[in-house]
């Protein structure tokens, strides 16, 4: 794992960016970002992955009238990555093994886009890879919201 520091928000800000420009997201993409630079150690690749797949996860499961919405900010020595969605929602059946590789929780997108189930088991590793820890609160049909704590200084 190669860390440089990396501003979070620009980081954010751009694969948003990507996504908008590339008329890849129908739905709302909102940005609650803080005025400040979010700067901690990371691998810019494996953070870009975690978002890409949460992003697009997010895009998958919310009708195009729906709302994505991705927060960070500072709380203590950690920083927060809230991302949420107005989507179809993950049954409380499934959260448990949500992050597992074999769990097969793959389930078809609302246009019929096909899921293996394996992205949330690869944003697991590479979000634990960071000495971080990623949590999901989502109910059916409520959306879903994944929570991501990044410890600010790297061990």
């Amino acid at each position: 794992m190669t860390r440089t520091r990396v501003d979070l928000n620009k980081l954010i800000s751009s694969m948003a960016e990507f996504y908008q420009k590339g008329q890849i997201v129908q739905q709302t993409l909102v940005l609650d970002l803080p005025q400040e630079p979010l700067v901690l150690d990371l691998d810019q690749i494996k953070i870009s992955q975690v978002l890409n797949n949460l992003i697009s996860n997010s895009i998958k499961f919310t009708p195009s009238t729906g709302n994505i919405t991705i927060s960070a900010y500072q709380e203590g020595d950690e920083v927060v990555i809230e991302h949420s969605d107005t989507g179809i929602g993950i049954p409380e059946n499934l959260h448990a093994k949500l992050f597992e590789r074999k769990a097969n929780v793959g389930r078809s997108g609302l246009n019929g886009e096909k899921s293996r189930g394996l992205g949330l088991s690869i944003v697991y590793e590479l979000v634990r890879l960071h000495g971080g820890h990623i949590s999901v609160h989502s109910r059916e049909h409520e959306g879903a919201r994944f929570v991501i704590r990044l410890p600010l200084y790297a061990d």
